[in-house]
């Protein structure tokens, strides 16, 4: 790759990492797994780059039993109730089956004080309900008016609620010792009737679950990578309420499979980022998974 030369490798055992979030020369990293082999109580790993030629872990935090903590943020607040450096993890179950469900596991939102990131400290934890699996990726705003907001995608909720609770969660952590759930959205449920319809029309329930959430226009909008729906622009001015925005679709040939997305600098450009898991496999023309999975531009 030009431009880039090879520094160091710092080798962390057992199952994948997840996220990687860097903050004040430490490096963050989420851990995953899925099966027994390959799901270890690894929590997030913090790792010192000062000097990137060699790396060192620092601490270990967020370690479930069952659980893997894929997903992490961190960064300043300063409120009223906290001033310092947090760190909001998602905690899910290893066992993604509808069955593995029913185990007594914590599985939730994870908040941290990683001022001093040699020694994480637990400020506070909430939990996604029993009839989840937990948060699978967030992420943290705070808002001019001073309020901190994490917005969470909590796929399969919707499925395993008959739709009374959205796979889209909007927590507040201004006060990060007390969070509080705020909203839950779904677009299978919350958005505009005419686009509802039409999503029944082209997709099963069970393709449009909620993949990944992120703030923009300074916390007071939000995107969510729903899938199979594209990418839903929602306003969170009120997040107590939010409101419906817009959507990418897809064409009615499309894989689908929205995954996450990104804003330019000055907003005026989304870029969408598909999840197609063989996108080596060819389709005769005219076939449904004729088009796979592209980077997309919108303005």
């Amino acid at each position: 790759m030009k431009n880039t030369r090879f520094v160091a490798h710092l080798p962390l055992k057992g199952g994948f990492n997840g996220d990687v979030w860097f903050h004040r020369d430490t490096v963050y990293v989420g851990g995953w797994g899925r099966t027994a082999a390959h799901c270890p109580v690894n929590g997030v790993r913090t790792i010192d780059v000062r000097d990137p030629a060699a790396p060192s872990v620092l601490a270990r935090f967020a370690r479930f039993p069952g659980t893997t903590s894929e997903d992490v943020w961190v960064g300043e607040i300063s409120t009223d109730s906290f001033e310092g450096d947090v760190a909001v993890v998602g905690i899910q179950l290893c066992d993604t089956s509808f069955e593995g469900m029913d185990k007594p596991t914590f599985r939730g939102l994870a908040v941290y004080d990683v001022t001093n990131p040699l020694q994480p400290t637990l400020l506070s934890r909430l939990s996604s309900g029993r009839v989840s699996h937990g948060v699978h990726e967030l992420t943290a705003v705070q808002r001019a008016d001073g309020r901190v907001l994490v917005l969470e995608s909590t796929p399969r909720t919707f499925e395993m609620t008959d739709g009374a609770n959205g796979d889209v969660r909007i927590i507040e952590i201004t006060d990060p010792r007390r969070p509080v759930e705020l909203a839950d959205w779904d677009v299978r449920r919350d958005a505009p009737a005419s686009v509802r319809s039409r999503l029944r029309s082209e997709r099963s329930e069970d393709e449009l679950l909620a993949h990944s959430a992120w703030p923009f226009a300074d916390g007071m909008k939000m995107f969510v990578s729903h899938w199979d729906a594209g990418a839903v622009f929602l306003d969170i001015s009120r997040p107590k309420r939010p409101r419906y925005l817009s959507r990418t679709p897809y064409g009615s040939k499309a894989e689908g499979n929205a995954h996450s997305g990104w804003l330019s600098a000055d907003e005026t450009l989304f870029i969408q980022n598909d999840e197609v898991f063989r996108p080596s496999r060819t389709f005769p023309r005219g076939s449904r998974q004729e088009e796979w999975g592209y980077q997309r531009f919108y303005d």
